[in-house]
């Protein structure tokens, strides 16, 4: 049986046949060459003598070696019956299997997997294990499996930025198209925000300066990030250590304050999204774009 299993097991089964049986009928033939000079009643010829003489086998010897070699020819054709036969049983074995699953189809799968961890946010997504630790990583929101390639404080760092800037600009824009302006005259002459930016630069120097202030607070953002994320220096993604003073002292209530400024973020950006693309295809309204 420890035999059988080693040629199921190593696919020598299949082979097996052919071997065996190419060895029986090369082990039949052998016996045409054994010298028959020895056998009672025949007549030994002179050449024969010589041959014989020449490979020095005795008459018992040779009655010997013919009996041995007849039965090696029998064992290996039994052996390869043997073998032929458990490959068909191995085979309708196999058969008998597909035609049940042909029958009543796969077994189905349970989802969720209970072995598997989803997202508290996307459920039909596996929980990003990367997030652990990090403010809202409980709820597993990376649909688009970003952290599996950028490291989470480079992807935090650019979704606060960017929460910020939106932010920022969706109740700048809002502002503006309602008639909010700043007190210098070539500010009055906006008609609406997304006509500001060609008329400022064609009008003014303003945006000039502000592109500077904008280029200065980078450049000072990214020697933070690098310096934060290569632990030079104790800081947190997104953090220009300003207005910390207003946090809660309690941890619980600071991370509450900080998942309200991520998911307000990811909201504005959104927000701008829609607005700057109404604006554009409906260059003559402001917001709402009633």
């Amino acid at each position: 049986f420890s035999l059988q299993c080693f040629f199921v097991a190593s696919g020598f089964e299949r082979t097996m046949p052919k071997l065996l049986a190419l060895a029986a009928a090369a082990a039949v033939p052998c016996a045409a060459f054994v010298p028959q000079g020895a056998l009672r009643g025949h007549v030994v010829d002179e050449t024969h003598n010589i041959g014989q003489q020449m490979f020095g086998a005795s008459p018992s010897e040779a009655k010997s070696t013919g009996v041995f070699v007849g039965m090696v020819g029998i064992g290996a054709a039994g052996l390869s019956m043997f073998a032929a036969q458990q490959r068909r049983k191995t085979a309708r074995r196999v058969t008998t299997l597909e035609v049940e699953e042909a029958v009543t189809g796969p077994k189905a799968t349970e989802w969720p997997d209970p072995n598997k961890r989803y997202s508290a946010s996307v459920p039909f997504l596996l929980h990003p294990k990367q997030l652990d630790g990090w403010v809202g990583g409980e709820k597993g929101f990376d649909p688009l499996g970003t952290t599996d390639a950028i490291p989470v404080y480079l992807m935090r760092e650019a979704e606060l930025k960017h929460g910020r800037v939106c932010m920022l600009a969706t109740i700048g824009w809002i502002a503006t198209d309602l008639g909010a302006r700043f007190p210098a005259e070539v500010f009055q002459q906006v008609k609406s925000t997304v006509a500001a930016h060609d008329y400022l630069v064609e009008n003014s120097f303003y945006m000039s300066e502000m592109l500077g202030v904008i280029g200065a607070i980078e450049v000072y953002g990214l020697w933070l990030l690098f310096k934060g994320w290569g632990g030079d220096i104790k800081r947190e993604a997104g953090d220009f250590f300003l207005g910390k003073n207003f946090l809660p002292k309690d941890p619980k209530q600071a991370d509450e304050m900080r998942l309200k400024e991520l998911e307000n973020g990811r909201l504005a950006m959104l927000a701008i999204s829609g607005i700057i693309t109404m604006a554009q295809s409906h260059p003559d309204q402001t917001w709402p774009f009633i």
